[in-house]
């Protein structure tokens, strides 16, 4: 399987909590893995962000234009109106909400992928632990050991069930 088109395609629906898995009866695939998986979070925290920063734009803009809507709109009608009284309407003004619900959901978005890279981080530090542990037999059974027809066949079972 080639990994590098791996997140292109998965990157509208990544899965953080399936990607921080590591199988490790498939250390040289998860190895294969991981660069590309690091990048494509990377990349969507980079996205996020962006959709953060042009969500706080339309924010800007939806205040600004409330604003300017309400001072018109009391100028026209002869009320004279405080800076509070024009900041509570901005406020409560419905595409200032719907403008600031969005923000607060890309912020949040921003916020969560912002922290996908440093756990993909401790995912690479977990392989090498895992690497070190396999390359000084950790996982091997016993040699002369009853338990070592044992471990052969459940290492057999796990083979079987992971093709």
């Amino acid at each position: 399987m080639h990994y590098a088109k791996y997140e292109r395609d998965k990157m509208e629906n990544l899965d953080y909590m399936q990607d921080l898995e590591i199988d490790q009866h498939k250390l040289d695939q998860e190895w294969l893995r991981q660069p590309s998986v690091f990048m494509a979070y990377s990349e969507a925290a980079v996205r996020a962000e962006a959709e953060r920063d042009h969500a706080k734009r339309c924010l800007d803009v939806a205040v600004a234009e409330a604003d300017q809507a309400i001072r018109k709109a009391a100028a026209d009608a002869g009320e004279k109106v405080t800076e509070a009284v024009v900041a509570n309407r901005v406020t409560l003004h419905p595409s200032v909400d719907a403008a600031e619900r969005s923000y607060m959901a890309s912020n949040a978005k921003a916020k969560l992928l912002a922290a996908a890279p440093r756990a993909f981080d401790q995912r690479k530090k977990a392989l090498e632990k895992l690497s070190e542990l396999f390359i000084a037999g950790y996982f091997s059974a016993p040699k002369g050991d009853k338990t070592e027809k044992t471990a052969k066949l459940q290492n057999e079972k796990l083979q079987e069930k992971y093709k």
